[in-house]
């Protein structure tokens, strides 16, 4: 999975969703990362829809590794995979805090 940078990240979600990812962050404890699970089922209605999932020892996916291989929803055209990560560190926080006020 390739590593992206905070651009590349708010790149992939709407503005509107920002806020609630930085609130999720300090709701659900401790996260090292955010991993995005995409459609990529391109005949499907909902071809290239995303999640935003975050991941972390108290979570569902215990890290990033873990997520390989794995998927979102049942149904084959539902389905959406682990394409890609943002870590998150002191710095990242920071950032993506920084990124929201603005």
């Amino acid at each position: 999975m390739k590593q992206l940078t905070l651009d590349e990240l708010v790149g992939m979600v709407d503005k509107g969703s920002l806020p609630r990812l930085n609130d999720a962050r300090s709701l659900y404890g401790y996260a090292e990362a955010v991993v995005v699970f995409e459609n990529q089922m391109l005949d499907s209605s909902r071809a290239r829809e995303r999640s935003f999932v975050l991941v972390g020892p108290s979570n569902t996916f215990p890290s990033v590794t873990a997520c390989h291989g794995r998927w979102l929803n049942d149904l084959p055209s539902q389905r959406q995979h682990a394409i890609t990560f943002w870590s998150i560190n002191a710095d990242s926080r920071a950032a993506l805090n920084a990124y929201v006020m603005h």
